[in-house]
């Protein structure tokens, strides 16, 4: 009776888990989509720049958020190399996203003098790829967990 009850708390347990990463997955694939024209964006002089962590962070002045761009490669030289302390720039992002990552806002699009920085292609190739993974990863999980409980014997095939 326990181990009868012990296949279905798994199998319970294993849906679950594949349920929250198919709804991750495709809250991440939803974030691919955006537009630029429905997010929102501030203008202001670019204080402060550089790696923070794994993370290139902005600070503009008379913004409450410091702003963030993460590159799989982690090679923000471009990124460097192009901005300029002291100039203007526009940054479109999620203000959303500032729950996740306490003050830090996720960067769409940077755009200095008129010239695009960060183009938002990036954010959209890097969230379509990761909800793509994870879909995958999730369809995977549920294909196992039940193969898993089918594979099992119930316990009275064991004994009877």
């Amino acid at each position: 009776m326990w181990q009868q009850f012990k296949r279905y708390i798994q199998l319970g347990f294993g849906l679950l888990l594949s349920c929250a990463v198919l709804l991750v997955s495709f809250s991440v694939l939803r974030e691919a989509t955006f537009d630029l024209t429905d997010v929102s964006s501030f203008s202001g002089i670019l204080m402060e720049k550089g790696k923070t962590g794994a993370k290139f962070t902005l600070h503009i002045a008379n913004c409450p958020y410091v702003f963030q761009v993460y590159k799989i490669t982690q090679n923000y030289d471009d990124i460097d190399a192009k901005l300029t302390v002291g100039n203007e720039v526009k940054v479109y992002f999620n203000p959303s996203s500032t729950g996740t990552t306490g003050n830090s806002v996720q960067i769409y699009q940077l755009v200095q003098n008129g010239r695009v920085i960060i183009d938002s292609s990036l954010i959209k190739g890097q969230n379509r790829n990761g909800g793509l993974i994870g879909l995958i990863g999730g369809l995977a999980l549920v294909i196992g967990t039940i193969r898993e409980f089918r594979k099992r014997p119930s316990l009275p095939a064991l004994y009877g």
